[in-house]
């Protein structure tokens, strides 16, 4: 139960991190929502956030993260775009 209240936080951090235009942060930080999303059993919620994550790691050409990202959309049964 936990995992509910860790939502907020991240979602207060994500916020913070947009303002402060910190895109590694902010990647970071959404691909662990994603994660809670994915331990919480949301999937459509834990997809969005596997997204966002992974346009943004392309955009900062870190492919270590970006593939990091696809095997977690893999594992929602969500086709990563290559």
């Amino acid at each position: 139960k936990k995992y509910d209240e860790a939502i907020p936080h991240f979602k207060e951090c994500i916020a913070t991190l947009r303002e402060l235009c910190i895109p590694k942060y902010l990647a970071d930080a959404t691909h662990e929502l994603g994660l809670t999303y994915r331990m919480m059993g949301k999937k459509e919620e834990a997809r969005q956030q596997f997204w966002e994550a992974l346009v943004l790691y392309e955009k900062l050409g870190i492919p270590k993260q970006v593939e990091m990202v696809r095997k977690d959309m893999e594992s929602l049964g969500e086709p990563s775009a290559q």
